[in-house]
Parts: structure tokens; C-alpha cells; sequence
């Protein structure tokens, strides 16, 4: 007699995927090829149960993050008389314009950019796209989509320049776009080595949508990929993922604190890469963008700052280390000193980043988003889950999971691959981070660890702070017993600024919180991980 299939009358637990997949997929020797496009692609596709469906079909996001398809963009200038650069002078500005008469003046405001910077623009090259596989609301919302072909200014021979340009150029189109309220009116990437194909349809759906991807001219050695389960914002087309240089899976609960220090580091932008023009990197942040989309901002403005990609995510996504005992003091300074210059942006947060050359895969401290590896003789992948590209798992050398805090780099130039020891080995060392931390760093713990003084009266203190005694009693006295004090996660407390009675200034300042349901934090028992400073 066969066995009988399980049962699940109510609940099948084998459809619980909810959680945005993202990853990337790389040649190890660095050349480009459409198998490897279609690799991605496919990767991709297979994450399309990570994202939500509307009842119309409207996906929640998805996107694709390749090298420039220089072979097409070639053709297409070579049909319309057009020269064609070289590919280290070629530059692609992809634009989602708002539909009808604005149109034009958004193009007018990208070339003027373009222009203000020495950037010549060839032309413009409508995307193919078939609109016909979106869902209602998303062809309601969907942009005119665009191409502008760009080349370097003469006398701008490193590509890394060339970025900065580029980059320069897109804000400035950003801030003037924001003071002219043009609306529905974005740039997804501007590069000269990297384009960005994305947008409100399902994974499943990107290739029969973007037709270029299914153009055998369209090479790339490398596609990160992103299927976007939306998370504290409502979908749109702008904030879909992959973003310029970042690929998500998570969201930032720091996000509040992260953008308000952002905005106060804003009255003194000095860089020693853009110098003078480190006023037009003002504001650092977009408005109105999702939390991914600010980290995406700020990672853009470290690796274009001059930056490598590791750097930038140990600064942001740092590994646990306040109260890690072992770890080396070099790095504990590496760390330290980073401290004081930018706050952590908190997670959870799986994510892959990109400066057009070389690829990094990250988590953050905490380790609650899942990053698995795999190694093959021409392959790098890494994915949210296994099963995404069968046929380089099936021919895998080496396999493994990113734990919290550990961080995988594929070398674009070289095309090696090293992980968190050789990588925060290298940063420890490449500047004296002990020697800076100690000359001008004063230490304040002392003061706060003098013991109380004699005769405390726990009924005058409680009666000081405000501490009523129900939470005495089911707060206090628990954690003053050494136990966890258990309550239901909802509150019918009315808020401190309507409340009749005096309130202890903290109910005044609640946290926000990301609407997922993530683990309780414990600054006890996960101090390894977590800082209440």
C-alpha cells in the first residue's frame, strides 16, 4: 500500500515564502556572455514566490542589475549614424519618464545635467517593453521608459571619474525634478558600467516584459537579481529593486535615526574625492524613498567617495563587536573608530552591492536573513535560497551560508573570492585605526558605574519616575528577580500627550517598528549582537 500524503487541512506550510529573495550570479573569469544574462534571469524567476501579487497581477517588484549591453547600444547608435565609443567611454542613463507632456521637459532636465558636467548625450533609445503583461494598477502607473547613451567628456580617461560625473550629473537632475514637482519621474541607474532593468511585474514575467534581456546581443559577466516583497512602503516603480548599487532582503528598523543623522551631517559635506563639488552631494538622501532606497543612497555616496564596496558595508552593516571578547584588536579598532563617524543601519538585512566591478554579499549583525553560497570552476552565486540556478549547484565545488555579520567579495578584477577573515583582516590593517581611537577618544563608563548610594527607598524612587504598581509589580520585580517579564504584545495605553496623568518622559519617545513580525529583542541575552548605547 502507498503512503498516504500528508494532510493539511487548514494550513500548508510548504507555501510560506515571505520574504524578498535577492542574490547574484558571476563568472569567474570575468567574461561577459547572454548564457549568463539568462542564468540570472532565470534565477530570478525561481524567486518569484519571495514577492506579492495584487488581485489585478501587479507585482510588487522585481529587477535585474547587469553590466551595459554594449553590443546593443552599439547597433542601435551605428542604425541612427551615431559614432560609437569605446566601452570604458560608453555611459547608459536609464529614465523612467513621467507619461504625456511632462515627458519632454524631463528629458530636457537629464540633458542639461548631462551637459553641465562635459557628458556628451548621443541619443535617446525607447526600451522595448510589452506593457501587456503588466497588472491593471501597473500599467495605470507605468513610466515611459528610456535610454539616454552617453560618452565621457574628452579628457576623462578613469572610469572611476567618469562614475563620479555620472552621479553628480543624476542629482543634480534629482534636485531639480523635486523643486519642479515632476512627478512619476526617476533614474534607476546612470553608469558607466552598470544598468538597471525593474519594475511593478512579478519575476517571473521580467523577460517578457523587457525584451532587451531577451536580446542575444546583451551580454554581461554578472546580473545581481531581486524579486521585492514590500515592506513598509506601498510598490512603485521608482523604489523597486535592485537600486543603483544595492540589492535588499530585510528592512532598516534604524531607519528614522539613520536618515536624521544623515541630514545633520549635511551642513558640512567635505570630501576629499569631490572636493568643491561636495556641495552637490547635498541632500544625501532622496525623499520619499523606501528604506532600502535611503541605504542604497548612502552606499552610492561612500563607494563613489572613493570607498571599496567592503568597506562601505563593514561601515554600515558592521559585525557584532562591542562585547565579542576574542576578537583581534585591530579589527576592534577598525570598528571603533568607524563608530564614531556613522551609526550602524540596523537590519534585518541580507544584502548585494556593487561599484560596477566587483561584487559584495552581506549580512547584517544580527544574521536573520538567509545568504547561501556556492563556488563553482566558473561561477559565483549566491542566493536567499537554494535551488535558484540547478545547474552550477549541480557542478558546486564549495557551498556555505553567510552567518550574522560575515560578508562574501567576489573580485571583479581578479576574479577571486574571499570571505569576512581575509576581508576585515585587510581593512584592519590598511589604516592605524588603534593609534587614532586613543589620542582624542575620552572613555565616560566609569562615572555611570559608581554603585547607588545606601538607603535606597524603592517606593520613593518609583514614586519619582513615575512607575506604577503594575509595573512593579509585573515589570520591576521580574527583572529584579532575574526572570523574563511576559506580557501580550499589544497595549491599550492611550498616548503620553493625551494622557490625563503625568508620564515618565520616555513614554514620550516610542520606537517604531518595521511592520514585519521579527524575533523580540533582548539586550541581555543577545548583548553579543546588541548595544542599548
Amino acid at each position: 500500500m502507498d503512503n498516504p500524503q500528508p494532510s493539511y487541512p487548514l494550513d500548508n506550510p510548504r507555501y510560506h515564502h515571505d520574504a524578498c529573495g535577492v542574490g547574484f550570479l558571476a563568472t569567474r573569469d570575468r567574461k561577459r556572455s547572454h548564457s549568463l544574462l539568462q542564468l540570472g534571469v532565470a534565477c530570478l524567476e525561481r524567486l518569484d514566490h519571495r514577492g506579492a501579487k495584487a488581485a489585478d497581477g501587479t507585482g510588487d517588484g522585481a529587477g535585474i542589475l547587469t553590466q551595459i549591453p554594449y553590443r546593443i547600444l552599439g547597433r542601435d547608435l551605428k542604425r541612427a549614424g551615431h559614432h560609437i565609443p569605446t566601452e570604458d567611454r560608453l555611459g547608459l542613463i536609464m529614465v523612467f519618464l513621467p507619461r504625456g507632456e511632462r515627458a519632454e521637459r524631463a528629458r530636457e532636465v537629464v540633458e542639461s545635467a548631462v551637459a553641465f558636467e562635459g557628458i556628451s548625450g548621443l541619443m535617446w533609445r525607447p526600451v522595448p517593453v510589452d506593457p501587456k503583461v503588466l497588472g491593471t494598477r501597473a500599467k495605470a502607473t507605468r513610466p515611459r521608459i528610456e535610454q539616454l547613451i552617453v560618452e565621457a567628456p574628452g579628457g576623462v580617461d578613469d572610469a572611476e571619474e567618469f562614475e563620479r560625473l555620472l552621479y553628480l550629473a543624476r542629482r543634480r537632475v534629482e534636485r531639480v525634478a523635486e523643486a519642479e514637482g515632476l512627478t512619476g519621474f526617476s533614474i534607476p541607474s546612470a553608469s558607466g558600467r552598470t544598468v538597471v532593468y525593474k519594475g511593478l511585474y512579478t519575476a517571473a514575467t521580467i523577460s517578457d516584459f523587457y525584451w532587451d534581456l531577451r536580446d542575444p546581443t546583451f551580454e554581461t559577466a554578472f546580473a545581481i537579481f531581486h524579486q521585492r516583497y514590500s515592506t513598509n512602503t506601498a510598490p512603485a516603480w521608482s523604489i523597486a529593486q535592485p537600486f543603483r548599487t544595492l540589492a535588499h532582503n530585510g528592512e532598516i528598523n534604524t531607519v528614522k535615526s539613520n536618515r536624521a543623522w544623515m541630514t545633520a551631517r549635511e551642513v558640512n559635506p567635505a570630501s576629499p574625492v569631490f572636493g568643491e563639488r561636495s556641495g552637490d552631494l547635498v541632500p544625501f538622501l532622496q525623499s520619499n524613498y523606501s528604506d532600502s532606497g535611503s541605504l542604497d543612497n548612502i552606499f552610492e555616496l561612500l563607494v563613489r567617495g572613493g570607498r571599496s564596496i567592503e568597506h562601505v558595508k563593514e561601515m554600515l552593516l558592521p559585525a557584532a563587536w562591542e562585547n565579542v571578547p576574542e576578537m583581534d584588536p585591530a579589527l576592534r579598532s577598525f570598528y571603533e573608530y568607524h563608530a564614531f563617524l556613522t551609526e550602524s543601519w540596523d537590519g534585518p538585512a541580507a544584502i548585494v552591492g556593487t561599484d560596477g566591478v566587483s561584487i559584495i554579499a552581506g549580512l547584517d549583525r544580527n544574521g536573520l536573513r538567509p545568504a547561501r553560497w556556492i563556488l563553482s570552476e566558473d561561477h559565483v552565486l549566491v542566493a536567499s535560497e537554494a535551488g535558484v540556478c540547478p545547474s552550477v549547484e549541480a557542478v558546486a565545488i564549495e557551498t556555505g551560508q553567510l552567518g550574522p555579520g560575515e560578508a562574501l567579495l567576489f573580485d571583479g578584477q581578479s576574479g577571486a573570492v574571499t570571505f569576512s577573515d581575509e576581508i576585515n583582516l585587510r581593512l584592519s590593517k590598511q589604516r592605524p585605526y588603534g593609534e587614532w581611537i586613543t589620542k582624542d577618544t575620552l572613555y565616560v563608563e566609569d562615572a555611570f558605574n559608581a554603585k547607588p548610594p545606601p538607603n535606597v527607598d524603592p517606593v520613593k524612587l518609583a514614586r519619582v519616575f513615575g512607575y506604577d504598581p503594575e509595573e512593579r509589580r509585573l515589570i520591576l520585580q521580574e527583572m529584579a528577580e532575574g526572570r523574563t517579564p511576559i506580557g501580550s504584545m499589544g497595549t491599550d495605553t492611550p498616548l503620553a500627550s493625551l494622557s490625563a496623568e503625568p508620564r515618565r518622559l520616555t513614554h514620550y519617545f516610542h520606537q517604531l517598528f518595521a511592520q514585519v513580525t521579527n524575533p523580540p529583542m533582548d539586550p541581555i541575552r543577545e548583548k553579543m549582537v546588541m548595544s542599548l548605547r
